[in-house]
This record gives C-alpha cells, sequence and structure tokens, in this order.
C-alpha cells in the first residue's frame, strides 16, 4: 500500500501555548515535565505480535521519519484495540485495511510511538500519531493530516500541468521523547511527464509559501504536549483562506490529552466569526470549525462531552457547530448517539442525551 499524496494571526497570537501534565490538568509548556534522558534504541512491539501482527518488517524510526512502503493492514478488532476511537473517526466504519501501522519509535520511561495510516476514501489517507505503555494501553493520541497533501486547484485536460496547493510535512527526533514537525505548504503551479510511469508532478512556480516548526514533548505519563509553534519562513502572500483553516486545524491537532483544546476552538471562533462577519464566516471557518469539533469529538468522546456539561450555562459556539455537524451530516448522529450511550458520568449522559434528541439530519 502506498501513502496517498493527492485567523486570522491576530487571534492565535493571543492564544498561549499549553500542556498536559501527568493528571490531565493543564500546565503551561514550561512546566511539563522533561523527558528521560535516554530511550532504547528498538521499541518493545511485544503487545503488537501478540495481537497476531508480524512486526518483522516495520519501520523503526531512528531520528528522522522516512516513508516506506512496508506497513501492517489491521483488521476490524485490532484497529479497535490499538485504537478506540476508530470507532467514532470519520462516519464509524472500520473495515479490514483501513487502518494501517506505518512506523514504531522507541520512547523513553517504556512508552512507545505508533504512526498510523487511515484510508478516508477516494484514494485518500491521513496520518495518526499515538503513544502506548508497556502493557500496549494507549496513553495519546493526535492527527498529523496528510503529511503529503496535494490538493489541485486547475489543471489541464492532459492532466500535465496544473496548479495546486502542496503540504509537506517532516518529523524528526531532536531529543529522546523530543520531536518536531516541519511543515511547508504552498501555493504552485506543476508539471509532469506524461511518459514517466511514476506520474509524479513537479511544481514549476510558487506563488506563496509558509514553514512552521512545531515542538513536541513526551512526558512521563505517556502525554504529548506541544511546547512551541513558530513561522520560520514565508514568502509571498498567503490567501485568507489558509491562514483561517490553519489556525483552526492546528487547534484540531492539539492531543486528545490537551484539555485545553476545546476552549480555545470555542475562542477563536468567536473571535472569526466577529472579525469576518456572520456571512462569510459560515461560507469557511465555520465549515472548518465543524470539522476540528469532528475530530476532537471522536478522539475523546469522553472529554468532549464533559465539556458540553460543564459549559451548559455558558453560551458557547461548540453546541451551535455540533448541531449543525449533524444537521449537515458532517458528523453523524448515530456515531454521536453511540458515544452518549457508552458515558458512565450519568448526569452528564442524560444532559448530552437531553440536548441532542431532537437533532437529525436534513
Amino acid at each position: 500500500m502506498k501513502l496517498k499524496n493527492l485567523i486570522l494571526m491576530a487571534a492565535i497570537a493571543t492564544m498561549p501555548l499549553v500542556a498536559c501534565n501527568a493528571n490531565g490538568a493543564s500546565t503551561n509548556a514550561t512546566e511539563q515535565a522533561a523527558p528521560a534522558a535516554a530511550a532504547p534504541e528498538k521499541p518493545d512491539l511485544g503487545f503488537l505480535t501478540a495481537m497476531g501482527l508480524d512486526v518483522s518488517n516495520l519501520n523503526i524510526i531512528n531520528d528522522v521519519w522516512e516513508f516506506t512502503v512496508d506497513m501492517i493492514d489491521l483488521n476490524k478488532d485490532q484497529a479497535l484495540k490499538l485504537l478506540p476511537m476508530a470507532q467514532f473517526l470519520f462516519d464509524g466504519d472500520i473495515y479490514d485495511g483501513r487502518y494501517y501501522i506505518t512506523a514504531a519509535k522507541a520512547l523513553p520511561d517504556g512508552y512507545t510511538m505508533l504512526l498510523y495510516g487511515w484510508e478516508t476514501g477516494d484514494d485518500a489517507s491521513l496520518q495518526m500519531m499515538a503513544i502506548y505503555d508497556k502493557g500496549g494501553n494507549i496513553t495519546d493520541f493526535m492527527q498529523l493530516g496528510n503529511m503529503g497533501e496535494f490538493s489541485d486547484i486547475e489543471q489541464n485536460e492532459a492532466y500535465t500541468q496544473g496548479r495546486a496547493q502542496m503540504t509537506d510535512i517532516n518529523l524528526k527526533f531532536t531529543a529522546p521523547g523530543v520531536f518536531t514537525l516541519d511543515k511547508t505548504v504552498k501555493e504552485a503551479d506543476w508539471q509532469r511527464d506524461p511518459n514517466d510511469d511514476n506520474g509524479e508532478r513537479q511544481a514549476t512556480k510558487v506563488y506563496w509559501l509558509v514553514q512552521t516548526l512545531e515542538t513536541y514533548s513526551v512526558d512521563g505519563s505517556g502525554h504529548i504536549a506541544l511546547d512551541s509553534r513558530k513561522e520560520v519562513k514565508r514568502e509571498g502572500t498567503p490567501n485568507e483562506e489558509y491562514e483561517s483553516s490553519t489556525a483552526i486545524n492546528d487547534l484540531a491537532r492539539l492531543p486528545m490529552s490537551d484539555a485545553t483544546r476545546i476552549d480555545k476552538l470555542n475562542d477563536l471562533a468567536g473571535k472569526m466569526k466577529q472579525t469576518l462577519g456572520v456571512e462569510k464566516y459560515a461560507g469557511g471557518a465555520g465549515f472548518n470549525v465543524i470539522s476540528a469539533i469532528g475530530e476532537i469529538f471522536a478522539s475523546n468522546p469522553d472529554a468532549f462531552f464533559q465539556w458540553l456539561y460543564k459549559n451548559r450555562d455558558r453560551n458557547n459556539l461548540i453546541v451551535e457547530h455540533l448541531q449543525k455537524g449533524i444537521t449537515h451530516s458532517y458528523i453523524y448522529k448515530s456515531v454521536l448517539d453511540e458515544a452518549i450511550n457508552q458515558m458512565t458520568d450519568k448526569a452528564a449522559q442524560k444532559y448530552v442525551k437531553d440536548l441532542t434528541a431532537g437533532w437529525q439530519p436534513e
């Protein structure tokens, strides 16, 4: 299986970076416990072999993640065991081979990082990251998006040249338990040689480019924390859609252990709606907020519902966008109901069930 290729800055600047401590509480990144000084050269993948998976050819990350074609397809039971949130991601449809492991990395304190691919349909895939303890229990999860996205804007009939927005994300470890995501997004003209069997498309003229560098660390409880995010290069002027969608997507990609991400998304949505105006916001940024809510909900439904319950007396945009997501079938009502049925806090469950009872797709 091959890997598929295909805001407002002021608002972001006002939002402090936070992380989660061992108990899941919010702390400043500078207060995050430093990762251990060393990690084994190879991860202990016994919890994978115990599931009947052949890990002999699995890509082991040293300092830099590099793409290989050696991947491990997961059947439905294996996917649910390793990624419990899979039952809520996208449409909740899990079939053999939809999820697959692409690489593994040994971390300090006996933790293991696994990278996954996720088939979304239409010959597309997204990448994800999960952390596991020695027993194979998941301790954190984070969406990475399409690390090699190629989104066409226009092209000729022969599909030999065109214009596209391209995203490249490189993963590199700078210390044990510390890694960076180096992301470059650009809009460029492209062309391809029709006689090239690989059909690779090469950028010929770049209209704009933005490169950012994010640094993360994994603590002694197996939680991922965003330590810093900075822009390191900018050429040209990105379109407005890039600025707003990037701001929202950055929040959606925060690890599930980050207890502040829903508050941040709610605050950012409010600022964007006020700045852009209701009509312009609904036509672009609002849809991206719905998508972000869907990802945050799916990664940790219980934490999402607890936030709704604790903020039930507060006017917020999360509920409004969640309902719109259900109405327009961006979020499946059946998936939402299944997650509600699994809640253990009965008071919160009743509130969320009553809140969403009348919501139905158009």
